[in-house]
C-alpha cells in the first residue's frame, strides 16, 4: 500500500495520517503497572508529520509518498546477523521523498521503535538513496531518564555515516550522552538496523 501527496503551500498531513493508521504497529508493555508508568514519563518531542518535514530538502513543494513493507524471515534473519540487532517486528513504514517537481529519489525517511532500559522509544532516520544517514529525531520517549539523546548535538553524530564508512556504535564512532548511555546505543542500534533493513530490501547502495 502506497499513498503520495505534493505540499503545495503546505505540508498536507491527510494522506500521511490515513498510512500511518492503516500500518502502525502499537507496541504493548507486558504489564498494567508498565503501561502506566511509560504514560506517565511519556515526552513527546515531534509528531511523525514533523519528522518526515525534517527529512525535506524543499518542504513546500517535495513529494513524499508513504509505504510500508514486509521482510521474509530470511531477510530479517540476515538484519539480525550482519548488523547483530534484534528484530522485533517484520513491517517496516518509511516514506519515499522526491525532488520538488520531480520524479527522482533522493531519500527515505524510515519510523522506528526501539527499545531503551524499560520501554519503547519513537524514532525517524533519515537516508539517501546513496545509503549515508541524511538525520535522525527522537519523536517521543518514555522514560524518565536518557531524553537528553533529541539533541541536536548528539543526533547530528549520525549524519554523513552510512555502513562502509562507520561502525555505528558507542565508543567507537558515536559518543553517548553521559546520563543516557542505554539511550545513545539504542539510537546508535537503530541507525545499522534501518541501514541494514534498506540494504537488504536494495533500496540503498
Amino acid at each position: 500500500m502506497n499513498s503520495s501527496f505534493h505540499n503545495s503551500g503546505g505540508f498536507s498531513t491527510a494522506v500521511l495520517r490515513a498510512a500511518v493508521a492503516v500500518s502502525f504497529i502499537f507496541v504493548i508493555s507486558s504489564s498494567a503497572h508498565a503501561a502506566d508508568k511509560s504514560q506517565f514519563f511519556s515526552r513527546i518531542y515531534m509528531t511523525e508529520t514533523e519528522a518526515v518535514r525534517n527529512q525535506l530538502q524543499h518542504p513546500e513543494s517535495d513529494r513524499v509518498e508513504a509505504d510500508t513493507f514486509l521482510l521474509t524471515a530470511e531477510q530479517v534473519k540476515a538484519v539480525k546477523k550482519r548488523q547483530r540487532v534484534r528484530m522485533f517486528t517484520d513491517v517496516v513504514r518509511y516514506y519515499r521523498i522526491y525532488k520538488k517537481g520531480d520524479t527522482i529519489l533522493y531519500r527515505y525517511a524510515v519510523f522506528l521503535q526501539e527499545p531503551g532500559q524499560h520501554e519503547y522509544m519513537d524514532l525517524m532516520y533519515g537516508v539517501n538513496t546513496n545509503g549515508a544517514i541524511s538525520r535522525v529525531d527522537l519523536l517521543v520517549y518514555r522514560e524518565p531518564y536518557g531524553g537528553e539523546i533529541e539533541s541536536r548535538r548528539f543526533m547530528r553524530q549520525f549524519e554523513g555515516k552510512n555502513l562502509g564508512n562507520s561502525k555505528l556504535r558507542v565508543n567507537r564512532d558515536v559518543i553517548h550522552i553521559v546520563g543516557a548511555t542505554i539511550s545513545s546505543k539504542s539510537a546508535a542500534r537503530g541507525a545499522r538496523k534501518v541501514l541494514g533493513i534498506l540494504k537488504i530490501k536494495g533500496m540503498i547502495q
